[in-house]
């Protein structure tokens, strides 16, 4: 078994502003500045969904005069954005951090044994408290014509006063920017993944003595058989493959890693 751990921090930039990165369609998802991890999650904070007009209002009513919450079209089944700054309006400026890629701790299991003429091995791996970003939310949910969209988009999305606080509606546009980079994205990106397990058997010696063997066995394996996880894109290890630091566990839904079942038949002559 074996546990690991690492802890960064940004000591210096070389007196150079802050960095941002990820994915510039939400408008930059990732800061990295002094005093930081690398690469945290940078975006509004999601305080839940506006259910009737009346809460826009009463919003509307705390900013300054002639200036909105939000914006002049936000309606009932948009996201009520955070304000950070307390102004009364929500602007760039409300932006804070929400999340960070780097875990706890990850950890590693490695299993054999054997009985008779059977043997058994197992390999685990997991991740424990790291954030996901979870782009593929703004791909299924921007262009719902080329992306299938998951199905909790429908069973969960806002379609009347009270019906959702954390889902926005559906609609073709989204004055709100609803999509904007946010809280909303981040996800909890732990797991435990069964990677690789294997069941054998060594034939008899008559059995190999048929076969001319000095030994022979069979055996049932699988790779990435099972994966426990609360994440709800893919597949939770790919989110860390974007080769660039500033870009660490953002999800641009890459392809997840295939379950594979195989037998096979091992004979020593």
């Amino acid at each position: 078994m074996n546990v690991s751990n690492y802890h960064n921090r940004i000591v210096s930039l070389g007196g150079g502003e802050p960095i941002m990165g990820g994915e510039q369609r939400l408008g930059y998802t990732t800061k990295t500045m002094v005093g930081h991890p690398i690469g945290e999650f940078f975006g509004y904070i999601v305080e839940g969904v506006f259910q009737n007009q009346q809460e826009i209002n009463a919003a509307n009513a705390l900013s300054s005069e002639g200036e909105y919450y939000q914006d002049i079209l936000t309606r009932p089944g948009d996201f009520k954005f955070k304000d950070l700054n307390g102004d009364g309006k929500v602007t760039g400026e409300d932006r804070g951090f929400i999340g960070s890629p780097h875990p706890d701790f990850t950890y590693g299991l490695i299993f054999s044994a054997e009985y008779n003429q059977f043997d058994f091995s197992i390999f685990l791996q997991g991740v424990q408290g790291n954030d996901i970003f979870n782009v593929f939310k703004y791909y299924t949910h921007q262009n719902t014509g080329y992306f299938n969209a998951p199905a909790n988009m429908l069973q969960e999305a806002w379609h009347g006063e009270g019906t959702s606080n954390s889902q926005f509606m559906i609609s073709a546009s989204t004055a709100n920017n609803n999509l904007r980079a946010s809280s909303w994205y981040i996800e909890d990106g732990s797991f435990l993944r069964v990677k690789n397990l294997q069941v054998g058997y060594n034939l008899g010696k008559w059995m190999c003595q048929k076969l001319s063997s000095s030994s022979c066995r069979i055996y049932v394996g699988a790779q990435n058989l099972y994966t426990l996880t609360r994440y709800s894109g893919l597949d939770p290890e790919l989110a860390d493959l974007s080769g660039s630091p500033l870009n660490s566990g953002i999800d641009f839904a890459k392809y997840p890693q295939a379950r594979t079942i195989l037998t096979g038949l091992s004979i020593k002559f």
